[in-house]
């Protein structure tokens, strides 16, 4: 029989068909969900005149068009017009459940009513559906206009006369024939099974029907054929095909059935080509990490950019800084890319999305209160509105943040499995909106996080973070191009691998000096500049002003960079509050940059002055 369905059990489908919707909606004006009778002919020519005699000319897509056109209705019709969606999803299952459920909501939640959330007929054995809607889920308009349609001639009929037509497969498909537009919609054929689950096929598209009826009866003039006409030659070749095979556990999408569908084609031999490199896939969550003036600030445009242009970050590099740089901005512009910075006050309320004070608009002074949503909230609302796009959001210094406070339950959600659409697909309501439908990060949102590792040790941060996020580990550099060999007779990339050398013997590899002090040095005066504004400050945070280390670091051999100053001889030396075995230093113009890195050999002590 055509309720037969071998992957699943259509079984809660059909009975919320045929004994719940039938009976409350289309024998009574009652409904599915709502408290109130919603499936009633003024409600149904209401939403006529608001959606079918109102048409949005405009290309944004069914349901923003579709709110638009139902703000001025009543409730009761926004409610109807959910409820019209179930039934049209109760079919399909080629559409997710999440998706047919979340649509479902969204209409409903227009009406400003709470939905029922323990009702049975949205389990997924009701919604998990029997058949594939194929190339007419692209026709969700068509499909809803001739449900409007339908319903109204049907709710316009005499209760006898409904009655007649529910209890006979063939009268109420001669009657469906004269509703406007109906025979050439999915609908027509999803409503016929609905109803009729012993006669009629779960073959929604009129194409396959006719296909199916081709293969079994080349003799018929298919194209003359009415939809009604159809119904009855597949009823017709089902019986005899269970009469062949003695069973009625058959179905027209598997064998020994499935033959309409053509011989399988034998597979081709590959051609010969060149191997292509694979489809460029990036981690979703990622976090660039180093040791400060490493330029992991500066790359995260290459890793932006590589993410939203499906690049390798190598091929971003060779485009050049100025294209990368242009192409950033105007994809921040856009809103395609967002940047924030991690503070030690950053809070939930900034990031995703909490309550704020706001001035009244009448400019009496007085303070009101708004839900603002926070940065990350806000792209990700933008990329779950647009999925064939990817969307970046760059978090500096994300280890300078409370991550716990800040991410709150976006912890989890941000886990790739548990993205929408993925197998673990989680949503949480959140605190202050409690929106019904949840909240749940896009599949398509992608997370950049740089780190100082001098500012607080990689082995100390969240573990919960850094269970979630690949790491991308950034160290100086000293062959790094804009790092010149020669700047009046001085090696900037020797100068540079030498102190961290040291660095990393006398404190680790984690607080070393990064190459970025060094890029743009042209001349002696650029160094020292550079030293006396960014090097010697940065060792003196690393060693806590311990002068013998930073010494150390810079050769310690009288190069005049460190030196101990001498108590003076004034009323101060006679003083007993003074700590005389406590040793005093000062930075002073050094003699010889040279003389850094002469003495372990990478110039020759020749070099040195």
């Amino acid at each position: 029989m055509s309720r037969y369905q071998p992957h699943r059990n259509i079984k809660p489908m059909l009975a919320a068909a045929t004994q719940h919707w039938k009976e409350v909606a289309l024998l009574s004006d009652g409904a599915v969900f709502a408290q109130e009778p919603v499936w009633t002919l003024p409600h149904l020519q209401e939403l006529k005149k608001y959606v079918i005699d109102n048409p949005d000319e405009s290309k944004e897509d069914f349901f923003k068009k579709l709110e638009r056109q139902l703000d001025p209705t009543k409730p009761q019709v926004k409610q109807l017009a959910a409820e019209m969606l179930w039934v049209m999803y109760l079919c399909p299952d080629d559409i997710g459940l999440l998706s047919k459920l979340d649509r479902i909501k969204r209409v409903w939640k227009w009406s400003e009513v709470t939905f029922p959330e323990d009702s049975p007929w949205i389990e997924n054995a009701v919604l998990s559906g029997a058949g594939s809607l194929q190339t007419g889920r692209s026709h969700l308009w068509f499909n809803f206009t001739c449900f409007i349609h339908l319903m109204i001639a049907f709710k316009e009929l005499d209760e006898p006369k409904r009655v007649e037509l529910l209890d006979d497969v063939w009268r109420f498909g001669e009657w469906i024939e004269n509703i406007e537009d109906c025979n050439r919609r999915s609908l027509r054929n999803m409503i016929m099974f609905l109803l009729f689950p012993d006669d009629i096929e779960h073959i929604w598209t009129g194409t396959e029907r006719k296909k199916i009826v081709r293969h079994f009866r080349p003799q018929e003039e298919i194209n003359k054929m009415s939809a009604l006409e159809i119904d009855k030659a597949l009823l017709e070749i089902r019986r005899e095909q269970e009469k062949e095979y003695d069973t009625k556990d058959l179905d027209f999408y598997e064998p020994p059935l499935d033959l309409w569908r053509g011989p399988k084609p034998e597979p081709k031999p590959e051609p010969k080509l060149e191997p292509k490199p694979p489809t460029m896939k990036h981690p979703l969550n990622q976090i660039l990490f180093g040791p400060p003036g490493t330029g992991k600030t500066w790359n995260t445009v290459n890793y932006a950019l590589a993410i939203v242009e499906g690049k390798s970050v190598e091929e971003i590099e060779r485009e050049g800084r100025e294209s990368a740089k242009g192409q950033f901005d105007k994809l921040k512009e856009q809103g395609q890319i967002e940047m924030v910075t991690f503070h030690q006050n950053f809070a939930y309320e900034d990031f995703i999305e909490g309550i704020r004070p706001v001035l009244d608009e009448d400019e009496s002074g007085n303070i009101g209160y708004k839900l603002s949503p926070g940065v990350f909230k806000e792209i990700a609302d933008r990329a779950a509105e647009n999925a064939d796009q990817n969307y970046v959001l760059i978090i500096d210094e994300i280890n300078r943040g409370n991550i716990a406070k800040i991410f709150g339950e976006l912890i989890t959600l941000i886990e790739p499995s548990k993205r929408i659409g993925k197998e673990d697909e989680t949503k949480v309501i959140l605190p202050y909106s409690k929106e019904p439908f949840g909240f749940g990060v896009p599949a398509n949102l992608y997370l950049i996080g740089t780190m100082n590792t001098a500012d607080r040790s990689i082995a100390l941060l969240d573990t919960a973070l850094r269970r979630r996020f690949e790491f991308v580990e950034m160290m100086p550099n000293p062959n790094h191009d804009g790092i010149r060999e020669d700047v009046e007779g001085v090696n900037c990339r020797t100068l540079l691998a030498t102190m961290n050398d040291r660095i990393r013997f006398l404190f680790d590899r984690e607080h070393q000096i990064g190459h970025t002090y060094f890029i743009g040095v042209k001349s002696l005066g650029d160094l020292e500049k550079a030293f006396k504004t960014k090097i010697i400050p940065l060792l003196q945070e690393y060693f806590y002003d311990n002068y013998e280390k930073i010494d150390l670091v810079l050769n310690g051999k009288g190069n005049g960079f460190i030196q101990k100053v001498s108590l003076p001889k004034n009323a101060l030396s006679e003083s007993d509050l003074v700590d005389r075995d406590r040793d005093v230093y000062e930075w002073k113009e050094p003699k010889s940059y040279r003389a850094i890195y002469a003495s372990d050999g990478q110039d020759g002590p020749e070099n040195a002055e």
